[in-house]
């Protein structure tokens, strides 16, 4: 059986580096948060994640608008 959507309930350090790691393995990520501010942080330090992981690590760039 594979799993190809994956919730994740909370976006704080942990959700948003769940989140991350799902997107990364092609899984389609439905991140949520009860506030909208920290579901915001934890978009934009995930895109400025993917975006360092691919500067110091040509090997592991990706596309950061298709994750």
């Amino acid at each position: 059986m594979a799993i190809h959507s994956v919730g994740v309930l909370g976006a704080g350090v942990m959700g948003r580096g769940v989140a991350q790691v799902l997107a990364q393995t092609g899984h389609e990520v439905f991140l949520t948060d009860v506030s909208d501010a920290i579901l915001a942080a934890a978009r934009e330090e995930i895109e400025r994640n993917l975006r360092f992981l691919g500067f110091f690590d040509k090997s592991k760039a990706v596309d950061v608008e298709a994750v």
